[in-house]
């Protein structure tokens, strides 16, 4: 999944003013977690995404956790934290998923 993917997705289910370069530092945010507190990569080893046509680490099957992350973000800075709240609850379930599937040896 790219980035350009993910955040048209998110513009069309979650109306925002937030520029590009916003959404795509929330989603370089999750993959450089993933990186280190999945994968174990030390922090100055993390590759984030640069550019719209950047593919993303997570692999399509959990690539919620993204959207989820960004629209939590967004309801946070608009004030709406019972909205974040369970958007937070839903990225944490799919990122929690996400980390049991490389556990048991996917990729």
């Amino acid at each position: 999944m790219t980035v350009k993917n993910i955040i048209n997705h998110i513009d069309k289910i979650k109306p925002n003013t937030f520029d590009f370069e916003t959404k795509l530092l929330w989603l370089s945010e999750v993959d450089g977690r993933a990186q280190i507190e999945i994968y174990g990569k030390d922090a100055n080893e993390v590759d984030v995404p640069s550019g719209e046509n950047a593919n993303l680490l997570i692999p399509d099957a959990y690539a919620e956790a993204y959207v989820y992350y960004v629209v939590a973000m967004i309801d946070f800075l608009c004030g709406e934290f019972d909205r974040y709240s369970a958007s937070s609850r839903a990225y944490n379930k799919v990122i929690s998923d996400y980390a049991k599937y490389v556990i048991r040896g996917g990729k």
